[in-house]
C-alpha cells in the first residue's frame, strides 16, 4: 500500500503529464472580447475556441483555412459570430457548413426605411372590444395589428368583427392564416395533396370571409418549420438539411402552397 508521501510525490509528477493534461483541456473556454478585429489583434478566439487569424489575405481557423477567402482586410469576432471584409468594403458572416454569406457590417445600425410601421401582436379570443382594442392600439401609437385564426367559425367571426372595425378606424390588420400540417384530429396530414387542397379550402374561406372589410395583408402559417413535424431537434439551429425531418417536408410544402394559392383566389 502506498504511502501519503509517495502518493503525494507520484501525484506532482504527474501534474505536467498528459494524464492531467487532458483534464485542464476541457476547461470553460474564454472567448475574445465582443469587437475583438483583426487587424488591431494578433488572433481572435471564438466560443468554441478555435483560434483565428488572417496570413496574406486569407481566414484561418486552428491553421486550417475557412471556405473560399482572399484579400481580406478585417476580421471580427462580434456578437457570437465570425464577420469578415475584404478591400472592396463587402462584408460576409460564417454561417453553416462554413459558408460566407454576404450582409451588413454588423456594428452599424440600420434606420428604419421610410414607412415603417409600428404594429402589436394578437389573439382573436381577447376578452376586449374591437373598439377597446383599437383605442389601446391607438394609444401606444400602433397602426398595425397581427392576429391569426383557421376557418373554424368562431375564430372567423371574431375576426372578421376585428376586420370591420379596422378599416372604420384607417387602421390595418394583418391576418395570420393559422392552419398547421394536422387534421382537427391531430393527425399528420397523408400526403402533399391533401395538405394542399386542405390549406386551400382554409385560406380561401378565410380571404373570402375578411376581402370586404379591407384585409389585404395574410402571414400563410406560423413558424411551419419549427413544428414537431418538421425538425429533428428543437435544440438545432436549423442551419442544414439534416436538422428537419425531409420526411414529412412536402406536407409542410403543400400547406404554404394551398395556404398562398387560396388567398389568391380571392385577392
Amino acid at each position: 500500500m502506498l504511502k501519503r508521501r509517495q502518493f503525494l510525490t507520484g501525484l506532482a509528477a504527474l501534474a505536467g503529464s498528459p494524464l492531467l493534461g487532458a483534464v485542464s483541456a476541457h476547461a470553460a473556454v474564454t472567448a475574445s472580447a465582443d469587437a475583438t478585429a483583426i487587424p488591431g489583434a494578433s488572433s481572435i478566439t471564438d466560443s468554441l475556441g478555435s483560434i483565428w487569424t488572417v496570413s496574406n489575405g486569407v481566414i484561418f481557423r486552428n491553421g486550417q483555412t475557412v471556405g473560399n477567402t482572399y484579400n481580406v482586410s478585417l476580421l471580427l469576432w462580434y456578437g457570437g459570430k465570425v464577420w469578415h471584409s475584404g478591400t472592396g468594403g463587402q462584408f460576409y458572416v460564417l454561417t453553416g457548413n462554413d459558408t460566407w454569406v454576404q450582409c451588413n457590417d454588423p456594428r452599424v445600425a440600420i434606420p428604419g426605411a421610410v414607412g415603417s410601421f409600428y404594429g402589436m401582436n394578437g389573439h382573436f379570443d381577447y376578452a376586449y372590444t374591437p373598439a377597446q382594442i383599437i383605442s389601446m392600439l391607438k394609444a401606444l401609437g400602433c397602426t398595425t395589428y397581427r392576429v391569426g385564426c383557421t376557418d373554424d367559425p368562431r375564430q372567423l367571426n371574431a375576426v372578421a368583427a376585428l376586420a370591420q372595425a379596422f378599416e372604420n378606424a384607417g387602421m390595418t390588420l394583418f391576418v395570420l392564416v393559422n392552419v398547421g400540417l394536422s387534421d382537427s384530429s391531430g393527425n399528420l396530414y397523408p400526403n402533399e395533396d391533401v395538405a394542399y387542397s386542405t390549406a386551400r379550402a382554409a385560406s380561401q374561406t378565410i380571404a373570402s370571409t375578411l376581402s370586404p372589410f379591407g384585409v389585404t395583408m395574410y402571414e400563410c402559417g406560423n413558424e411551419l418549420t419549427r413544428q414537431n413535424a418538421t425538425v429533428m431537434n428543437f435544440t438545432y439551429a436549423g442551419t442544414k438539411v439534416t436538422d428537419f425531418n425531409n420526411t414529412n417536408w412536402p406536407i409542410m410544402r403543400g400547406v404554404m402552397r394551398g395556404l398562398i394559392d387560396g388567398v389568391k383566389t380571392v385577392q
